[in-house]
């Protein structure tokens, strides 16, 4: 029995020890990073984990500074020209829904009511219609019926019950998508013109 507690005591020493070791160390390490104050130059460089602070004026100027159709747009090294007629349509249907989700958002409507009014002018059929009075009314450039043309047969057949209207549907997002995109990248306002007329002849047909 003298000999457990003999043991134990001398396991309660050594743990003693060990601990008192340990809060010396930690206090060293405190005391060596207490040392640095906010007023010495290398407070604002050095992080004392090892990384690397920013100063105010370099945080300032790392942020982005976009215009909002920047942000809204691809690259500026995007290339609409080799762009599949697949991948234009695919902005130009969000493009031409967001112009639509504006114009009838105001006076508000029930959602449901909301949700049947922008499903009826997305419609292929609708947008088949808007297309076919586009061509009559809006001078289009030479490259733009192109566009036109390049959508309508990257289109593809597909099983639909109106392929035609589907067609004339994608090539209208295809001139959409391609017009945003390079009208942002030129600074010029053929987009803007574009969809202003589309704006105006919404629900008029």
């Amino acid at each position: 029995m003298t000999l457990y507690i003999i043991v134990a005591f001398a396991l309660f020493a050594v743990c003693n020890a060990f601990s008192t070791i340990n809060f010396k160390k930690g206090n060293s390490v405190l005391n060596e990073h207490s040392r640095i104050q906010p007023s010495d130059p290398s407070y604002d460089d050095v992080n004392p984990s090892g990384g690397q602070l920013l100063s105010e004026e370099e945080q300032t100027t790392n942020i982005p500074n976009f215009s909002l159709l920047g942000l809204l747009s691809p690259a500026e090294d995007c290339k609409a020209d080799q762009m599949g007629a697949s991948a234009l349509a695919y902005i130009g249907d969000v493009v031409y829904e967001l112009l639509v989700r504006s114009k009838i958002v105001w006076p508000e409507l029930r959602t449901a009511d909301l949700q049947t009014k922008v499903v009826s002018l997305v419609r292929a059929e609708y947008q088949a219609e808007l297309l076919a009075r586009l061509k009559e009314d809006f001078p289009l450039t030479q490259n733009e019926l192109n566009v036109l043309r390049r959508g309508r047969n990257g289109s593809g057949r597909g099983n639909r019950r109106n392929a035609a209207a589907y067609n004339d549907a994608t090539s209208f997002e295809t001139l959409l998508g391609y017009v945003y995109i390079t009208s942002h990248q030129q600074n010029d306002d053929r987009c803007a013109m574009l969809l202003n007329w589309v704006y105006k002849n919404l629900e008029e047909m």
